[in-house]
């Protein structure tokens, strides 16, 4: 029986993902300027290199951001804080274990939201589609390992749903802010990858420029995304697992494409 003395000093090994910054621009007839995804996480502070169970009940940490940035020419670039390319951990197993123990439950905070900017310079009519795709080439390079498209999920909103976070001042209460902001917008799908289900539309646009295009006009399409884990089926799969000992990876195999068709020409 693990005690709550140990519970509150000891460290812990948690699910680990990969860079969430993998883009395949597609944009055929169409001529995309630049594509910049904008990555929003929750660092929490680490004593000794790890994230302990009293830290995730204070939440004390910072609300980090980073920019992913895909120029026409293919190459891209990195700004602000690479850290918030990731996702972060989650540890079904602490999660029970604790709540035997404490009325007080953990907060893992392990939504990471993205903003998805995409400038287009055309001459026509076009729609637009923001998918997620398995990457079927992937294979896990080790048998302590898994595939995160199991068990993630995405919402979306258009780039207008709310404003963009201001990091700096009082973290805790922007990110509350924002969760609770995304969660009073959100009223569509919760989309996930299935065996099945091996492309998703997170976002599209028809008809993005209402007719006729009169010469060559730069139009940006903005839309935000919240990326989580499925809890249930992490729960199912591993609640039994005591990550105390070992790191378990979840590999990203899958990335994400912009899409851009010509119509009314």
């Amino acid at each position: 029986m693990v005690s709550i003395v140990a519970l509150g000093v000891s460290t812990y090994a948690w699910f680990a993902t990969a860079f969430m910054d993998r883009v395949l621009i597609s944009s055929g007839d169409l001529t995309v300027t630049q594509a910049k995804f904008t990555y929003y996480r929750w660092a929490f502070t680490k004593t000794g290199g790890f994230v302990i169970p009293s830290t995730l009940i204070s939440g004390d940490g910072a609300f980090v951001s980073g920019d992913k940035v895909y120029k026409v020419s293919r190459s891209s670039y990195n700004e602000g804080d690479t850290d918030a390319f990731t996702m972060n951990t989650y540890d079904p197993y602490l999660s029970d274990i604790w709540a035997v123990y404490s009325s007080e439950p953990l907060n893992q905070r392990t939504e990471s939201f993205v903003k998805v900017d995409v400038t287009v310079q055309t001459s026509c009519n076009f729609d637009f589609a923001l998918k997620g795709v398995i990457d079927s080439s992937y294979t896990l390079s080790d048998s302590h390992g898994g595939l995160l498209s199991k068990y993630i999920t995405f919402r979306a909103l258009p780039g207008s749903a709310f404003a963009t976070p201001t990091l700096g001042s009082d973290d805790q209460a922007v990110y509350s802010a924002f969760v609770a902001s995304f969660k009073t917008n959100y009223s569509g799908s919760v989309y996930s990858f299935s065996d099945a289900l091996t492309s998703i539309d997170l976002a599209s646009a028809t008809s993005v420029m209402g007719g006729n295009v009169d010469g060559s006009v730069t139009t940006t399409l903005s839309y935000w995304l919240c990326l989580d884990y499925d809890a249930t089926k992490l729960k199912t799969d591993f609640s039994g697992v005591d990550f105390y000992a070992s790191d378990y990876t979840l590999h990203q195999n899958f990335y994400y494409t912009l899409n851009g068709t010509q119509n009314g020409i």
